[in-house]
């Protein structure tokens, strides 16, 4: 006599669950050596309370300024932000007199051109 033997079902949740955790590793390691090569530099007006900011960029691997950079006046105001790509100025750059007054000559880097 013969015996009939049911096919098992087969769950594939472990290889979802091993594939997801194998994804987030990998953007998290790709995340991780993105962020480690940048710095972020702070310089102050007081070097040694550190309390006044003065200015705040990112440098790349190279030592060159990459992304924002952004300088304060002795109030703690922004005065100027500036956009860097590989030590180069990118783009437009504002620079403020007074709070939330922008002037509307901004310079646009890329084209050399002042507006």
């Amino acid at each position: 006599m013969y015996t009939i033997v049911k096919p098992q079902e087969v769950s594939f949740d472990f290889m979802i669950k091993s594939t997801m955790k194998t994804t987030i590793t990998f953007f998290g390691i790709i995340l991780h050596l993105f962020v480690l090569g940048q710095k972020e530099i702070k310089t102050y007006y007081d070097p040694y309370q550190k309390t006044k900011i003065s200015e705040r960029y990112t440098i790349n691997s190279k030592n060159q300024k990459h992304g924002k950079y952004v300088k304060y006046d002795d109030r703690g105001l922004k005065a100027l932000e500036i956009n860097y790509v590989n030590g180069k100025p990118h783009g437009v750059a504002y620079e403020y007199a007074l709070p939330l007054v922008v002037f509307p000559e901004t310079r646009n880097y890329r084209k050399r051109l002042i507006i």
